[in-house]
């Protein structure tokens, strides 16, 4: 079965329609650059449930377990590592998180 162009427009425009139903995108919305995110928007960014059940996961079993400072640094050097993170990049990170965390 072919597509037409017109078919083509419809399916595209029910597929963002359902998609702008379920997240907190809107058709038009865009981030130009990362300063246009406030910090206090961290929390709003929609994470896909697999990373955000993958992560709950992995935050529980850290908790869990009685790791010293020395080896809650090596998992986190090891998270912004497998990243691909920058030191200069980690510095800005860090500024706005203590930013964010600070309002809260």
């Amino acid at each position: 079965m072919k597509l037409t162009k017109s078919q083509l427009r419809e399916i595209i425009k029910q597929e963002l329609a359902e998609y702008s139903s379920t997240t907190s995108w809107k058709p038009g919305t865009t981030y130009e650059t990362e300063e246009d995110l406030d910090e206090q928007s961290f929390e709003k960014v929609q994470l896909p449930g697999q990373i955000k059940r993958r992560m709950a996961r992995f935050i529980g079993t850290l908790k869990g377990e009685k790791m010293n400072k020395m080896r809650q640094m090596a998992v986190l050097y090891t998270v912004i590592k497998g990243l691909g993170i920058s030191s200069q990049d980690l510095m800005t990170y860090i500024a706005r998180v203590k930013q964010s965390m600070k309002k809260r």
